[in-house]
């Protein structure tokens, strides 16, 4: 479980290596499947609000 910024936790997956050269690259666990994020390039900004369930939604 991980708490991101004022989020309730969430069960997010993490990898890992020993490597010292493998940048840390969220999308490549379920941090996206979790969150919705918006990317504001001109403003160097993003946006992460938690992803909305089906029972959320009605």
């Amino acid at each position: 479980m991980a708490r991101v910024a004022t989020f309730p936790p969430t069960r997010l997956v993490f990898a890992w290596t020993r490597s010292d050269t493998v940048p840390v690259l969220l999308g490549q666990v379920n941090f996206f499947m979790e969150f919705d994020v918006c990317f504001f390039r001109s403003r160097s900004e993003f946006e992460l609000r938690p992803r909305i369930t089906a029972s959320e939604s009605s």
